[in-house]
């Protein structure tokens, strides 16, 4: 296989208009994955594919966090005004408060941020890949340029859902050959990255009203703050019908007393995809 090079900031494509051949092609990849040979010459050259995470604060900042706050400030002037009025013991009285809130509040936070980390190592999250003409699992960040095979509701690297086209270039291959009407629903972080992609139902949405608490089960066990709803027509118009209007203004609402939102409804077909929001229909 060729050198892979990576290209530079200002030649670098728009990934989310690329189709997945463009993308292959871009990447030096394929269908059928890395040798494993090449896969640890792209790691090594280009590092984990992963964001940089941040370190955990130490115990002074997290200390210095504690002074931040309106309450503290006012107590902190009450001490400085008590001092040239010859109330020492008031003053000392409210600094020995702050400090010893200062401290339980670090020891709280520290303790937090551990049990945070240790949570973290328990997540044994995986990742299947092609690699050598079959599959791997391995650990997210471990699979430069691979083909990762990403199955209805298991974890899958992250991707940006901005737009409606890139909702539908992510969720279309979900929905490819079936013959009857399929509902599912993305996770999506705070930043819309895709979490999972989770199987909701199959059949007609007509009648969905009865099924709406299907549509959040995960969501809310994942507390996910974002979802995209998705479901094919395989008639192949993708025009939305009164039924899916119907349907998504009862998530809608849904959304709004669960605190969950909303960021699309896309409805796939062979022919393309029709986004609600893109509609005003949102």
């Amino acid at each position: 296989m060729p050198e892979t090079t990576r290209p530079s900031a200002a030649a670098a494509p728009s990934w989310q208009s690329l189709s997945g051949a463009e993308t292959l092609d871009v990447l030096q990849s394929s269908l059928s994955g890395l040798t494993a040979a090449e896969a640890a010459a792209r790691k090594k050259r280009f590092g984990p594919n992963a964001l940089p995470a941040k370190p955990p604060p130490g115990i002074p900042l997290l200390f210095l966090r504690q002074f931040l706050s309106p309450l503290i400030y006012v107590l902190l002037a009450a001490a400085l005004i008590a001092l040239p009025l010859g109330e020492f013991s008031d003053a000392a009285f409210i600094v020995a408060i702050v400090v010893l809130n200062a401290i339980l509040g670090t020891a709280q936070e520290w303790k937090a941020e551990r049990s945070a980390a240790d949570l973290q190592r328990l997540l044994r999250l995986t990742v299947r890949v092609r690699r050598d003409g079959g599959e791997l699992s391995m650990r997210p960040g471990d699979e430069p340029h691979d083909t990762v095979v990403a199955p209805a509701s298991r974890a899958a690297p992250a991707k940006l859902l901005l737009t409606p086209e890139a909702a539908a270039r992510v969720l279309a291959p979900y929905f490819a050959h079936l013959d009857r009407e399929e509902v599912k629903v993305a996770l999506l972080s705070r930043k819309h990255r895709l979490l999972a992609v989770v199987d909701v139902y199959a059949g007609s949405v007509a009648g969905a009203s009865v099924r709406i608490g299907e549509l959040f089960t995960e969501a809310v066990r994942r507390n996910a703050p974002a979802i995209v709803v998705a479901h094919n027509h395989p008639s192949g118009d993708p025009t939305p019908s009164r039924g899916d209007i119907d349907m998504t203004h009862e998530v809608r609402a849904a959304c709004e007393t669960l605190g969950i939102a909303l960021h699309d409804h896309v409805v796939i077909a062979r022919t393309g995809h029709a986004s609600f929001r893109t509609l005003g229909l949102l």
